[in-house]
């Protein structure tokens, strides 16, 4: 059997964006949609990161991202998306800075250079649960390894994710994120403060359409709590003929407000799709 891959080019550019990499980047969008989307779509269909029962309706593809972050940081992301009955996800990433500059006094000049990185492994799958296409389900795992100055940290998350379609327009999903353990050779890490819950809407609509021109919009609505946090997102894609447009916004209240601004192009040829997305946040903690 011949499989029908969609070799997809996904090019990121991250622009002030300052969160530290450490466990943060479990919250870290790594490819240019979910990146242009704020991470939204939870009963979309945007990425199995998002909702992994999203794999039940993503078509088989093969996609590379380049990732460029605040202060230098920079990473990349290879996903490879395939099955015949049900559909299977691995992906492999990396994110880090390197040549970060010690400072033990006042006097300006670095006393060294250190360099933090965070690699991870996915796996995840479709759940066949009826033949019907109106619910669904699907899990993620996740194998993470962490290197911050001379610390050494290693772990797992599990996802999972529901989907239930209510009819022509209106989708709903729930997904459960980041459970799991993260170890270092000292002690073991909980991690109740960096899992949560997330419950999204979706709504699509066939805008305008004329002969062969057309405009399709997904509107997305997701809240998502944590421990310390509420947060709100808001997202939008419309497609035409060849090119999709991404909107995105993220709202969090609670012990670090942030707020923050995506958008992004695609621009699809036949099987081939090349993508672009960017954010701009505002950090009570650190300015824009």
């Amino acid at each position: 059997m011949k499989l029908n891959i969609k070799k997809i080019i996904l090019i990121i550019c991250i622009t002030n964006l300052a969160l530290p990499i450490w466990l943060d980047a479990l919250f870290i969008p790594h490819k240019a949609n979910t990146l242009a989307l704020s991470s939204a779509g939870i009963a979309g269909n945007v990425d199995a990161a998002i909702n992994p029962a999203s794999l039940n309706y993503i078509n088989p593809y093969i996609g590379m991202s380049s990732n460029k972050g605040y202060i230098d940081a920079s990473g990349s992301k290879s996903t490879w998306v395939f099955g015949k009955n049900v559909n299977r996800y691995i992906s492999v990433e990396s994110f880090g800075v390197d040549d970060i500059p010690i400072q033990l006094d006042n006097d300006g000049i670095p006393d060294g250079y250190t360099s933090t990185n965070w690699l991870a492994f996915d796996f995840g799958s479709a759940i066949s649960v009826s033949k019907s296409e109106n619910f669904n389900m699907g899990y993620n795992f996740k194998l993470n390894y962490i290197k911050l100055d001379t610390e050494r940290y290693w772990g797992y998350t599990f996802d999972l994710g529901i989907k239930k379609k209510i009819n022509q327009r209106f989708e709903v999903g729930f997904v459960l994120k980041n459970l799991g353990q993260e170890h270092s050779i000292a002690n073991k890490i909980n991690l109740d403060d960096y899992s949560y819950t997330g419950l999204g809407f979706g709504y699509n609509t066939k805008t305008f359409k004329r002969n062969n021109f057309h405009i399709n919009t997904e509107l997305y609505i997701d809240y998502i709590y944590t421990k310390q946090n509420d947060i709100f997102k808001l997202a939008i894609d419309t497609a035409f003929p060849y090119v999709n447009l991404m909107l995105g916004s993220t709202y969090i209240n609670g012990e670090q407000e942030f707020n923050d601004f995506s958008y992004g192009l695609s621009f699809r040829f036949k099987n081939w799709m090349v993508l672009f997305g960017n954010s701009i946040h505002e950090n009570a903690a650190i300015g824009s």
